[in-house]
């Protein structure tokens, strides 16, 4: 399936809604609490003592 989307869309495009989506779900678990907020949460709170 990903060779038939980078066959039909340029290489800027699948960069930009690769990125857009990542963000979405990165930003999305954060905040939701989901299994990977979480992990995040966990990481700064070690990370900042």
């Amino acid at each position: 399936m990903a060779k038939i989307i980078k066959g039909i869309l340029p290489r800027d495009e699948i960069k930009k809604i690769t990125t857009g989506l990542f963000s979405a779900q990165f930003l999305d678990g954060g905040m939701s609490g989901g299994q990977l907020g979480n992990k995040l949460k966990n990481n700064t709170q070690v990370s900042s003592k």
